[in-house]
């Protein structure tokens, strides 16, 4: 890599370094902004075999829809391992059983293929799916990463996302001038919807320059809102739009307090990576 790297990151570097000579993959967990999407799409990039990297939810998403289109998860599963060698999951993260499911059939395959796989999470394979009714239900999942690829923690002091560290704005208060694009109202998108992950993947798809404007403390937004606004800004950053966030309060007051859902750490570090907004406007 040509990277500037921690000491931490330069270790997994090199391990990953490894991974097509020794044919075993790599489970990389650990706190959010310590690197592990950058360590991921490095080696991605280099790696000289025939190879595919995902998001998570495009990859949930595009199974579903494959399975459907082709008339069996079987086959949608067969359709995104053709011919390859090597498998990159980005934030690998289990909160319904549903995915779970999905993703141990996608799994079972890619273990009988022996096909690579490279994985991050913000979770170590026990931690995946933790809601007790259901975590007993991806045992096997557990044991089988275990078994088959190097589990490997990135733990680093430092959060790198920083103001100004990815492309976008954060700005207290909206709207906000903004170059040509599309602006959507948090209500909109996240409240008063019945918009799914595929609805958010395909407007991603279709918009590369996105202004998010009125979005509250998220104590006052409730759960269902508040979730679908984690899985928005996830889908929106993976797909590197530049991002401008008018909201009602700073960062630090958007998620006091907020409902119970999980990786909103995750989202509140890539919502500080977006730059400081100079300019507070007045609210609308």
């Amino acid at each position: 890599m040509d990277i500037e790297l921690d000491p931490g990151q330069a270790a997994v570097a090199a391990r990953l370094d490894e991974v097509t000579r020794r044919r075993r993959g790599v489970y990389l967990w650990g706190p959010v902004g310590r690197g592990k999407t950058m360590l991921l799409d490095s080696f991605h990039s280099a790696a000289p075999v025939r190879k595919s990297r995902w998001h998570l939810h495009h990859l949930l998403a595009h199974l579903q829809s494959a399975a459907h289109e082709l008339g069996g998860i079987d086959r949608a599963v067969a359709e995104v391992l053709d011919r390859r060698a090597l498998l990159c999951v980005d934030e690998f993260h289990l909160h319904d059983i549903g995915d779970a499911k999905l993703l141990e059939r996608l799994l079972n395959a890619v273990f009988a293929r022996k096909i690579m796989l490279v994985a991050t999470s913000n979770y170590p394979p026990e931690g995946l799916l933790p809601d007790p009714l259901f975590h007993d239900k991806i045992e096997a999942v557990v044991t089988a990463l275990r078994a088959r690829v190097d589990v490997v923690r990135l733990d680093g002091e430092i959060d790198y996302r920083r103001p100004g560290s990815r492309p976008g704005r954060f700005v207290v208060g909206g709207p906000v001038e903004t170059a040509a694009g599309v602006t959507f109202g948090f209500d909109r998108l996240c409240a008063t919807t019945e918009l799914s992950t595929r609805d958010y993947l395909e407007l991603a798809a279709r918009h590369r320059r996105w202004t998010i404007t009125g979005v509250p403390p998220l104590r006052t937004a409730g759960a269902d809102a508040t979730m679908r606004f984690r899985v928005l800004i996830d889908i929106l950053v993976d797909a590197g739009v530049d991002l401008t966030v008018c909201a009602r309060a700073p960062v630090g007051e958007l998620f006091r307090d907020p409902p119970e859902v999980p990786d909103l750490d995750r989202i509140r570090s890539r919502l500080t990576a977006l730059s400081e907004g100079k300019v507070h406007c007045g609210a609308k």
